[in-house]
């Protein structure tokens, strides 16, 4: 799987964006060079997973000519993590390029505000546009995804979900905790045996289940921050809950505009610069024996260590939580 953030900019600014620093730092050259892409591109297989993100990737400026380069190198299919607010000229060549079938293209919607001017409507007419070319040409659902901010309330969820579903009738929705971002004060985990956080968790997967949508997740979730029962509860209906990063299957690498490429965003510590590594598959096997050796190298918190889950369905925290010794 490869994440290929095209550019640093975005038209929101989402309080637990996990990019917000490296969004300022590289706000003069946001974006990546199209003859970059291209390299990047050649390295993958027709049938790689490929993902384009930013930033919102639909405001890079050769957002239509990426699209239109792995259909000339008959890439199989890409995926679009977007806020759906892009703009008509967007919408039009997405609907144009659906309809001709030529490349299969997935979405991953970031839930968009209830409360700012207009943007809730240019969310949904987007939407509904792409729903109905996606429909035509028998793609799977859109799926949405929702970052849970941990400062919000169950009541504020209720009222949130209960319009954007009545709304969208969004059948599928990605659950995500905020991890930790570039701006992120190393070697604190406020998430550990986190009750209050877990619950959230809870109560918005029961909130859409009210609803009949069904949830996955994003990442990994920490049992610590459930109940036994709560956590027996989150097993029982999802099959996409996980609590250790998965190395075997292969790390999502993030190509950045400046050419490194890392475990993930929140490992932007665990980088390599791709420009000698002939695949994407290479890099993504040379990234996972990075994180293999980072994980050996740092301290877990003693609380982990003492925690019944440990090491069994848990690998301790993310290792974007932790301030490394050493380079390696």
């Amino acid at each position: 799987m490869s994440n290929i953030l095209l550019t640093t900019s975005c038209n929101k600014n989402c309080p637990y964006c996990f990019a917000a620093k490296t969004r300022n730092e590289t706000k003069n050259s946001p974006d990546m060079d199209f003859s970059l892409f291209k390299e990047i591109i050649d390295k993958h297989q027709k049938d790689d997973d490929i993902k384009f993100l930013g930033g919102e990737p639909t405001i890079y400026p050769f957002f239509k000519e990426s699209i239109e380069y792995c259909i000339e190198k008959n890439i199989n299919h890409v995926s679009v993590i977007s806020n759906f607010l892009f703009n008509d000229d967007i919408l039009d060549f997405l609907v144009r390029t659906l309809n001709e079938n030529k490349i299969s293209i997935g979405f991953l919607l970031n839930s968009t505000d209830l409360d700012v001017a207009d943007r809730f409507d240019v969310f949904t007419k987007n939407y509904f546009a792409i729903k109905k070319a996606t429909n035509q040409n028998h793609n799977d659902d859109l799926t949405c995804g929702i970052t849970l901010d941990f400062n919000k309330t169950k009541n504020y969820y209720e009222e949130y979900l209960d319009k954007f579903i009545s709304t969208t009738k969004i059948k599928h929705l990605r659950l995500s905790i905020p991890h930790p971002g570039d701006d992120h004060v190393k070697n604190t985990f406020d998430f550990i045996d986190n009750k209050k956080y877990g619950q959230l968790v809870i109560d918005v997967s029961n909130i859409c289940l009210c609803h009949g949508v069904e949830i996955n997740f994003d990442c990994i979730l920490f049992p610590c921050m459930f109940s036994d029962s709560d956590l027996e509860y989150l097993i029982q209906f999802s099959n996409t809950l996980r609590f250790s990063c998965n190395k075997n299957l292969g790390c999502p690498s993030d190509f950045f505009p400046d050419g490194s490429v890392s475990y993930c965003y929140p490992c932007e510590r665990i980088k390599i610069q791709q420009e000698k590594i002939k695949t994407a598959r290479h890099i993504s096997n040379v990234l996972s024996y990075k994180y293999s050796m980072y994980q050996l190298s740092v301290d877990f918190p003693d609380k982990c260590l003492n925690c019944k889950h440990f090491m069994k369905i848990c690998d301790g925290p993310c290792l974007g939580y932790f301030d490394f010794k050493t380079e390696l």
